[in-house]
């Protein structure tokens, strides 16, 4: 390798979702000014139900019957089985149980694994066969929103984020950005997602910051049904919906992530990286994200050699 260091975290990786192309160089704008999105009223309780009954009407979600303890929060991973490249969701799901220090219960919406051990883990069915990674989404947060399983405020995470130190609540709700949007870095479905997003938030005078980190994020229910009354076109799936949902109701000012510099993402794109810069790195991180490029056997043994120890949530 002639640069091994930018074998690990290059200016540009692909994201949560097989199908994506994401995160742009660091070289973007860190602050832009944008409209004030001022206070929204939440929906009722008995809108958020009709919303509930709504996006599931033509759903062929099926839902798992375990309990949980009502002082835990969901995480919710948003699951397709046969893109999986390996065990991600195993040492994912490891991961939280190993360092997320608040009362959790986990939930899957898509496909299961056979090491499933379901008097734990809350499964609900769903078919998500869309070539729109977005689509997808829409359904599974759609679905999420719907269950009484995941509770009114829940964290939304992917198969190939992973928690590497101990972070609390405060880690995952603190805002996080990549820079502002930008779709002449991208090309196909994903850049036409973005130029949707870029209009739609122009049209609101809302800031056009890119907050797909991959990294987990923290949802509010009523939010995102008032997001869904207000702008129902976004259930289309024709837009990148972490960045429409946080420009609208974050009014602090995020962080803007830099690998080399920041205390919060690692994302690794080669499937050989330099061992030494690998760990070099890691100890300085919250969060490890691993694109289709950077997963490999190599990647795997870390995984295992962080994660030993099994979950409740397996067999």
């Amino acid at each position: 390798m002639a640069t091994k260091k930018e074998n690990i975290v290059p200016e540009s990786t692909t994201g949560a979702n097989p199908e994506e192309v994401q995160n742009p160089s660091e070289e973007m704008a860190p602050v832009i000014s944008g409209g004030n999105p001022g206070e929204v009223q939440n929906p009722s309780e008995e809108t958020l139900s009709d919303a509930a009954s709504i996006v599931l009407q033509d759903s062929t979600a099926i839902e798992s019957q375990v309990e949980f303890k009502e002082s835990t929060i969901a995480v919710v991973f948003p699951y397709i089985a046969s893109k999986a490249q390996g065990k991600e969701l195993l040492y994912a799901i490891r991961s939280f149980q190993q360092n997320f220090k608040h009362p959790h219960h986990i939930v899957v919406i898509g496909e299961r694994e056979d090491w499933f051990n379901d008097e734990e883990i809350i499964y609900i069915e769903l078919s998500q066969d869309s070539d729109n990674p977005q689509v997808n989404t829409m359904e599974a947060l759609k679905t999420a929103i719907a269950s009484d399983k995941v509770t009114e405020s829940f964290i939304w995470t992917n198969d190939d984020i992973y928690l590497v130190s101990p972070v609390d609540m405060s880690y995952i709700a603190f805002p996080k950005v990549l820079g502002l949007l930008n779709p002449d870095k991208y090309k196909d479905v994903y850049k036409s997602n973005m130029e949707n997003t870029i209009k739609y938030l122009c049209s609101k005078n809302l800031p056009l910051y890119n907050y797909g980190t991959h990294t987990p994020f923290l949802y509010d229910k009523e939010k995102l049904v008032s997001l869904l009354e207000e702008y129902p076109e976004i259930s289309l799936g024709d837009n990148l919906f972490s960045s429409v949902y946080f420009n609208r109701y974050n009014e602090a000012r995020p962080f803007v992530l830099n690998w080399k510099t920041d205390p919060f993402l690692l994302p690794v794109i080669s499937k050989a990286p330099d061992p030494v810069v690998f760990e070099s790195l890691l100890e300085t991180k919250c969060f490890l994200n691993n694109t289709p490029t950077g997963y490999s056997a190599f990647l795997e043994s870390k995984l295992e050699e962080l994660f030993p120890e099994k979950s409740v949530y397996e067999k």
